[in-house]
């Protein structure tokens, strides 16, 4: 068959390249020959008949060119030459390639992160048929919040749903896990339906797994473990199963362990069964829940959703005063950590990324125009020799390809050392919730590095393809026939609208980019102030007991439950103040730094232009506080016992305050009231320990604690109230140690269990790794701003050099002919500058304008408010650089000879 030959043809010239060019060559010679045996038969010698029949045929490589780009695939012939060409370049402009290469390896490593990141936070449980186990929930379309109070549905789900199987719910909570002979420490238990052992389709490795009967109001009591808990708690003991451990005050009785991998349904290492009946709720009462279950087969997602939206109207009318804004949703399981993003939000940052590269890769691209003029007598000599203008482009994209390539490689491998960094983060970040999910992890994805893959296609196209299809135009032509005089490309406006864009371009982002990356890196390396290796902190928490679906008085169990809480927390610090140790405890609502921002209302202090009140921190702590932290009364006093009493209205502010809220009057006597709460669920939240509208008596001015704010934009001046202990839940404790805090930790553990098992101190560390891994974050905003900062830096002042270069290179004759008619080199130096000054001037003043509406749409937050000085600096900045970038090229311009002028 004819396509089948042609295949065969194509596949041949591109596997056995020399021997279809031995062939072509063969053929090219003897059609030569024959046209020069004709000339000699009619009668020329030889020698002319040769002369003639090649002045005839053509150039040949021109006809071998033409053959080669007529093949399928043709181009790839010389992909392998173009490619090492364009490593040689690469080497021989080592500038371009650091500048260009730095700067796209940058935008990709960004695009690569931003990828895995989504794709990681989306990931379905990597099970065969993952993407079947679906999440049931329950929205407030009022609030757009996810709310976990929907027993009551579950329950109607659970009898009415047919296309999801499998049904299950769960919820999880810290323990003490006490086992007698072995250390005590609170896990993370989660307490599940039995279906969630058969939904993941895994047996146990001993033992059984939870059953159905193991939920029944007064079964015994069991658990099964994880691989891990089973190994590092049990030294994988096989006999296990039967052995008793004690969850808080519960004892429990393990029937099974499961094998390494299986922690559904996020990172669980131990299961005990779920016993709440759904039937014995109302509507939104009883504990959050989470539900999940598997698609039956042959069901969609979207008939799922169907089915419980009719379900979940029927409840709706039903119940209009607890459902009217509830909505059912079915979506695929997972953790949802893009949850608070609109809909829009990713998109629209995926493009945003995209233009980021596409900015930075039009930079390169202009540096890449700008040697490419420098290279016109070689195109224009390889055009005059046969190649074709495809022949060339491909050959400018091959040179592009393999910069593009490099840096793709450059980037994902700082994608990759990120993606580490941030899972590091992550799990630090979730740690209370017992850390990622099982199966999420950061890292860098095959669809991560496609999509760096095709970005890096993008970029060698624009960085390769366009300069090249521009200086192969049609002023090929008009070179071509000046070839023997000027061979360079004249550019016109195209210089002109390219250095204004540039330098318009730099003067817009570089005041931002700069201002973040230096307040990020600030407040990544603040100092604290205080000795913070020698403080532990954690959170006190006391486990619930289980009440029963005929509790009369909900309000009554609280009260209960606080009051006990108060005594084990004063009971504790009664023994911390006997450890030999320990030099103070205390205990307060937020840690220092982590403090919420309120506003508050200054008696005879008119507030900001707001009008709603000074922004400052808000924390209550007991009365220890102060003097743990080695802080006394500048002024007044700090708190007493007397100030817990409802009538009391003591308040203590710091010295930032005083600074900064009372410009440096006198604060004692002063009074202050809540203006502004915090929104919570969409609702206005009066803060602890104030009631909206009462007036509050300053009685006492302290030292910053800590002594510099941490957090870009967050305020030092503080408000502290006095903290019950049976009026707050949870507590943070803070202890300071005699030497390193971290060595007191398993004491307070063992301290807490004696006072209560069911008294938990979580997330027990150091105040210096608390700040240390808040400050990591502020530290990786930094530098990566700081890479792109310096990216676009670096780029636009080697592009303004490079058209700068190029424009002087352009008046080289002009020059020339100049100084042979006597002009003076101060005028020569003043015409080019000038040209410069002028169109560096356009672009700054430009880049101004973009610069103030970007602040003003901020409202001042990309400048800090500084904008009268930072703008008028960037642009100055910027116009030195310029400048700077145009004096190289200009004294080239003075040193040119005008008899070599005048011979170009």
């Amino acid at each position: 068959m004819a396509w089948t030959k042609r295949w065969q043809k194509r596949m041949r010239a591109l596997m056995r390249r020399d021997d279809v060019e031995r062939e072509l060559d063969e053929e090219l010679a003897f059609h030569l020959e024959m046209e020069t045996q004709k000339n000699v038969r009619a009668g020329m010698s030889p020698a002319e008949a040769r002369r003639r029949a090649v002045l005839e045929f053509g150039g040949v490589e021109k006809h071998k060119e033409e053959v080669r780009d007529a093949r399928w695939l043709g181009g790839f012939n010389g992909l392998s030459l173009d490619a090492r060409l364009g490593a040689r370049m690469l080497v021989k402009h080592p500038g371009l390639t650091l500048v260009g290469g730095l700067g796209m390896a940058v935008a990709i490593a960004i695009a690569a992160v931003f990828d895995a990141s989504i794709g990681a936070a989306n990931s379905p449980i990597p099970i065969e048929g993952g993407q079947r186990i679906v999440a049931l929930e329950v929205w407030d379309a009022e609030t757009n919040n996810q709310d976990g109070r929907f027993l009551y549905d579950f329950g109607r789900w659970r009898e009415e749903v047919r296309t999801v199987e499998n049904l299950g719910a769960f919820r999880t909570f810290t323990r003490n896990l006490i086992v007698d002979g072995g250390s005590t420490e609170p896990v993370r238990v989660a307490e599940m339906s039995a279906s969630g052992f058969g939904i993941m389709g895994v047996p146990p490795m001993l033992g059984r797994p939870l059953v159905e009967g193991d939920e029944a109001e007064g079964a015994p009591l069991v658990a099964v473990l994880g691989y891990e808990m089973w190994q590092s708690r049990f030294a994988g003991d096989p006999r296990v199963v039967g052995r008793e451990i004690r969850l808080g005050k519960a004892v429990h009785t393990v029937v099974g362990v499961m094998p390494r991998g299986f922690e559904f349904p996020l990172n669980q290492r131990i299961w005990v069964p779920l016993r709440l009946s759904p039937g014995g709720y109302a509507p939104r009462t009883g504990p959050a829940i989470e539900a999940f279950g598997r698609l039956a087969p042959g069901v969609s997602l979207e008939e799922a959703q169907a089915e419980v939206t009719t379900i979940g109207n029927r409840i709706a009318t039903a119940f209009p005063e607890t459902h009217r804004h509830m909505r059912p949703r079915v979506s695929v399981y997972g953790p949802h950590l893009m949850d608070d993003f609109e809909g829009w939000e990713i998109p629209m940052m995926r493009v945003v990324i995209t233009l980021l590269l596409l900015v930075i890769a039009i930079n390169v691209s202009v540096l890449v125009f700008a040697r490419t003029a420098t290279r016109a007598g070689e195109i224009t000599v390889r055009s005059a020799l046969g190649a074709s203008r495809r022949r060339i482009v491909t050959q400018f994209f091959a040179e592009g390809l393999v910069l593009s390539a490099v840096s793709a490689a450059v980037g994902l491998a700082i994608a990759a050392l990120v993606l580490r960094q941030l899972h590091a983060i992550m799990d630090r970040l979730l740690a209370p919730m017992g850390g990622l999910p099982f199966w999420l992890e950061f890292h860098l994805s095959a669809r991560a590095v496609l999509f760096a893959v095709a970005m890096a296609a993008l970029a060698a196209v624009i960085v390769g393809i366009v300069p090249a299809l521009r200086a192969t135009g049609t002023r090929l032509e008009s070179a071509l026939r000046a070839i023997g005089g000027s061979t360079g490309m004249a550019l016109g406006r195209t210089w002109s609208v390219l250095i204004v864009a540039q330098v318009a371009f730099t003067v817009a982002i570089i005041p931002a980019t700069v201002f973040y990356a230096v307040d990020f890196g600030r407040y990544g390396m603040v100092d604290p102030g205080l000795p913070a290796g020698e403080y532990l902190t954690a959170s006190l928490v006391m486990d619930r007991e289980p009440r029963g679906q005929d509790v009369v008085d909900p309000e009554a169990i609280r009260r209960a439950f606080d009051a006990r809480y108060a005594a084990r927390v004063a009971d504790l610090g009664r023994r911390l103040e006997g450890e030999p140790g320990v030099i103070g405890a205390t205990t307060a609502m937020s840690l220092p730094g982590d403090e919420p921002t309120v506003r508050f209302e200054v008696e005879g202090v008119d507030s900001p232009e707001t009008g709603r009140g000074f922004l400052v921190n808000y924390n209550r702590v007991d009365t220890r506080y102060f003097g743990t932290f080695g802080l006394g009364a500048l002024s007044g006093r700090i708190f007493e016992a007397g100030d817990l009493g409802p009538a009391a209205t003591a308040v203590v502010v710091n010295r930032a305050f005083v600074r900064d809220v009372l410009g440096g009057r006198e604060g004692l006597g002063r009074r202050v009231r809540i203006a502004e709460g915090y929104r919570e669920g969409g609702v206005m939240q009066v803060p602890g320990g104030l009631e909206a509208e009462r007036w509050y008596e300053i009685v006492g001015i302290v030292g910053n604690l800590p002594e510099r704010t941490m957090e870009p934009g967050e305020p030092l001046a503080q408000v502290y109230r006095p903290l019950d202990p049976a009026a707050a839940y949870p507590l943070n404790l803070v202890i300071r140690t005699r030497g390193a805090a971290t060595e007191f930790a398993p004491r307070l553990t063992e301290l807490a269990i004696a006072v209560d098992p069911a008294l938990q101190g979580r997330d027990v560390q150091s105040l210096a790794t608390v700040i240390r891994q808040f400050q990591g974050g502020m530290r990786m905003g930094a530098l990566g701003l700081g890479l792109v900062t310096g990216s676009v830096l670096l780029l636009s002042a080697a592009g303004i050099y490079a058209l700068m270069s190029f424009t002087v290179t352009q008046r080289r004759r002009e020059i020339g002919l100049r100084a042979a008619l006597g002009a003076h080199p101060r005028r020569i130096l003043a015409a080019i500058f000038s040209r410069a000054a002028r169109q560096l001037g356009i672009g700054a003043a430009v880049g101004l304008a973009l610069a103030i509406a970007l602040n003003f749409a901020s409202q001042g937050e990309t400048t800090g408010g500084h904008a009268r000085v930072v703008l008028p600096a960037v642009a100055a900045i910027i116009l030195v650089v310029g400048l700077l970038a145009t004096w190289g090229p200009a004294r080239r311009g003075l040193r040119i000879q005008p008899m070599e002028a005048l011979k170009a």
